[in-house]
């Protein structure tokens, strides 16, 4: 079955050897990732299982290859939590290569396994690429000048959906003219969540955010990022069946839509259980 990457570089001040154990080390990790890091002893090395968590997301990694301070390899399984409490399961194929460019190390960062036409994994993917990209910005930040900003890059508000960039083939699939149109299909919109309270549905394009054309996933987050200097309720345009349609909506950074929670048991049970309630009472 044909699989798609998600990439992310990044140029970093620092020795290869001085990056390494931000990448290889449940203490390095920490410092500008994770929320939590399980492995036996201080560092990953090949062999080893790791038990990473990222907000609402788990992944139960094995280390297939650790070549220090070059690359590092993992064999993931992520479990991410869906609006309607259940998990979205997957597994990727994840490495991290670095390269001494003179004073500066080449960061590189590539996770193989996505599913090629399958509209979930675009959006993972397209999630994971942008991730990656936030991540290793926050890794430079860290290490070059000693400041985690992960809450800052992460936290701007939501509208509480999962959705991706709309293919020309899927524009053609619900009637529109893709050289004319373009926009992020809704995946799934969480119930009682500043979309759904604005009148958006699973299935619906949205085009516009703010005025501002999204047309595919990078434009959607950058529009939301943009909106914490606005105190109102923002513009949204969208298609519905062949329409367009125009509403408003303030967004939250409630943890329920962030996925900024904090890494224990409870907490996600929590988060899954409002989510369960949620769901019910829009039954």
């Amino acid at each position: 079955m044909k699989s798609l990457q998600a990439k992310a570089v990044m140029h970093i001040e620092a020795a290869a050897e001085e990056v390494w154990p931000y990448l290889a080390t449940p203490e390095g990790m920490n410092a500008y990732l994770t929320d939590e890091v399980n492995v036996e002893g201080n560092r990953i090395e090949e062999g080893a299982e790791v038990r990473i968590v990222i907000g609402d997301m788990i992944n139960e990694a094995v280390c297939l290859k650790s070549d220090p301070p070059r690359r590092i390899v993992l064999r993931d399984l992520f479990r991410t939590l869906l609006a309607d409490g259940s998990y979205l399961e997957y597994e990727l194929t994840t490495a991290f290569v670095l390269e001494q460019e003179g004073v500066m190390t080449k960061v590189t960062v590539l996770a193989e396994g996505y599913e090629k036409n399958n509209i979930w994994m675009q959006w993972l993917r397209e999630c994971g690429e942008l991730g990656w990209r936030q991540s290793l910005f926050n890794l430079k930040h860290v290490i070059e000048l000693g400041l985690d900003l992960r809450y800052d890059i992460f936290g701007y508000p939501r509208l509480g959906v999962c959705n991706c960039t709309a293919s020309r083939e899927l524009l053609k699939q619900h009637g529109y003219n893709p050289d004319q149109i373009g926009g992020n299909v809704l995946l799934e919109v969480f119930p009682d969540s500043p979309a759904y309270r604005a009148g958006l549905r699973q299935g619906d394009l949205v085009l516009a955010l703010s005025g501002e054309p999204v047309p595919t996933y990078h434009t959607f987050v950058k529009a939301l990022s943009l909106s914490v200097r606005e105190q109102q309720a923002i513009p949204i345009t969208y298609a519905r069946e062949g329409r367009i349609y125009h509403t408003t909506a303030s967004l939250s950074s409630d943890p329920l839509l962030t996925g900024l929670v904090q890494p224990t048991e409870e907490r996600i049970a929590a988060i899954l259980n409002r989510k369960a309630d949620h769901g019910q009472s829009d039954s």
